[in-house]
């Protein structure tokens, strides 16, 4: 599939479309959308997301328990601030082995 998009929306240096953080003109995947890193937090099974969010970007953390479930449960939402940055949020411990997450945002 093939896209056309204007020359100044992909060298804009305001404009962060996939909401990473990273303004168009110098990320080098500008429409991939946030990649979220989820690592295990304390000895109890509870997990740490993080990403790299734009500034002034409201995100929702949701997730579902089995991959074929055909319905998104919101966990959090997170506000990024005035200057975006790393952000993050725990799932405590009841939140079990093979969860799967997904984060959307509001610019």
């Amino acid at each position: 599939m093939r896209y056309l998009l204007s020359s100044d929306l992909v060298t804009s240096t305001t404009i962060d479309s996939d909401g990473d953080g990273i303004v168009n003109a110098l990320d080098q995947n500008p429409f991939d959308g946030v990649r979220v890193v989820v690592e295990p937090w304390g000895s109890a099974g509870a997990k740490l997301l993080w990403w790299n969010a734009a500034a002034r970007t409201e995100y929702t953390v949701q997730f579902r328990d089995d991959v074929a479930d055909s319905q998104w449960h919101d966990l959090k939402r997170v506000y990024s601030g005035t200057s975006g940055g790393v952000v993050g949020t725990l799932d405590g411990p009841e939140s079990g082995a093979n969860r799967f997450y997904r984060v959307t945002y509001q610019p």
